[in-house]
């Protein structure tokens, strides 16, 4: 894609790598300002011995560096994970200033039918975000995470691959509960 300005939206630290990582690098290599609002800090990640707050704390973290391996810039909202559902008119209004703050050409999100509830508010909320928006939207491109989606797009991420791996690496707290590598031709 041929972008100048993107917005990538991340219900949890790990998401957006994991969904479109490739994508964000290879947007980045072509000169696109690339931006990861990552909505919660993960911090109920399963299979982590460490505190909630803790948790988030290092997930954070990793975000960050993922970004950094992704030539992305990382922004957080710090909402509670797992509890996005119920606050779907706070998150719309997040979403849209951050819109109205970057004007990305594009957002990248988890698509509508992914089956996890945190992703599916997130993407309610852009729609509600967009509704609300007067202005020109941006393009929109749906990513999966955790459920299979028929594409309408495929971008060649073979270039950068390594990155993405590397990406994925960083993600360690994320990787106690699943193996990332799994999802690694997302």
């Amino acid at each position: 894609p041929r972008f100048r300005q993107v917005l990538v939206i991340a219900p949890h630290p790990d998401d957006e790598t994991l969904g479109c990582g490739g994508t964000m690098a290879l947007l980045a290599d072509n000169g696109a300002t690339v931006t990861v609002l990552t909505v919660t800090d993960g911090e109920a990640t399963m299979g982590s011995r460490l505190s909630p707050a803790e948790t988030g704390r290092l997930r954070r973290g990793e975000a960050e560096r993922a970004a950094a391996i992704a030539g992305a810039t990382p922004r957080f909202l710090g909402w509670p994970d797992g509890k996005l559902m119920g606050r779907l008119d706070q998150l719309s209004a997040s979403i849209g200033a951050a819109i109205q703050e970057l004007q990305p050409e594009a957002v990248f999100a988890p698509w509508l039918l992914d089956v996890t509830s945190d992703h599916q508010a997130v993407s309610q909320a852009l729609r509600l975000a967009l509704a609300d928006d007067g202005a020109v939207a941006p393009e929109i491109w749906g990513y999966e995470v955790w459920t299979a989606l028929m594409p309408n797009r495929i971008v060649e991420i073979s270039s950068v691959i390594d990155r993405k791996r590397e990406a994925l690496a960083a993600h360690e707290t994320a990787a106690l509960a699943l193996d990332l590598s799994a999802d690694l031709g997302l």
